[in-house]
């Protein structure tokens, strides 16, 4: 009995140095902001599992500016749409996207699309980071 409470006590203190390592880590995640971005980064996780597609969509209207930023636990193929289905941008079994953006040329959904479809075991943790910028308003990206 007392050993299966050292175990549980060692699991649980393991589990908080882990849990505080991510969460120290998870800033690195967002971009670097100066003091003049008055707007956020959204932040959207998705679990895509082995064989399955998931999908994010992005209110934008036209004239606005898409920043967004793309972390992976492991390769996963990504596909950026505006919304008319046209391909905005492609990257196979990419891990990460480093910070882009896009002008909107049309209002409407824009979809970012994880693919994991050709894993038979293995999920994928993926981290959106996003922001929407009215046209107009520069902020600069890093």
């Amino acid at each position: 009995m007392t050993r299966g409470k050292r175990i549980s006590l060692f699991g649980t203190v393991s589990l908080a140095a882990v849990l505080a390592l991510l969460l120290a880590g998870c800033g690195a995640l967002a971009p670097a902001r100066s003091d003049g971005d008055a707007l956020p980064f959204e932040r959207s996780y998705l679990e895509v599992r082995a064989g399955q597609k998931v999908g994010h969509d992005v209110e934008i209207e036209s004239g606005q500016t898409l920043e967004y930023r793309v972390e992976a636990s492991r390769d996963v193929n990504i596909l950026l749409l505006d919304p008319e289905g046209r391909e905005l941008g492609r990257w196979e079994r990419a891990d990460h996207i480093e910070l882009d953006s896009l002008e909107a040329e049309l209002s409407g959904e824009y979809l970012f699309e994880f693919d994991n479809s050709y894993s038979r075991v293995t999920r994928k943790s993926v981290t959106l980071l996003y922001r929407v910028i009215p046209p107009g308003q520069e902020l600069s990206v890093e």
